[in-house]
């Protein structure tokens, strides 16, 4: 900015998006299945998937390695695939982390 010159503000010129799952290939799977996720707005970088379960009460995350993470920067259209991990049969919610912004202490490490 030049000394002197004012700034211009653009009002509500910018949306930021959060990411949307549009889609799940598969509903049921076993440990190493590679699963597919479409949606929009992942990002660009490779974030984290998790399986997220109820365990007596208390919620657990196991992370899952990432096979691909891609995303369209102009439509935002996105694909992510990824690996179940070993776990004894739970029925998961599936929780992506787009920045790896979930504290580790949150999640349970698959060894």
């Amino acid at each position: 900015m030049v000394k002197g010159s004012s700034e211009i503000l653009y009002k509500n010129g910018f949306t930021v998006r959060a990411p949307e799952i549009f889609s799940i290939d598969e509903v049921y799977g076993t440990a190493w299945d590679q699963i597919t996720i479409h949606g929009r707005f992942f990002g660009t970088s490779k974030g984290k998937i998790y399986l997220e379960y109820n365990d007596n009460g208390t919620s657990k995350r196991k992370v899952c390695t990432v096979l691909s993470w891609k995303m369209d920067p102009v439509s935002g259209d996105s694909e992510i695939v990824f690996v179940v991990p070993p776990m004894l049969p739970e029925f998961c919610n599936v929780v992506v982390d787009p920045y790896g912004a979930i504290p580790e202490t949150e999640w349970v490490r698959v060894h």
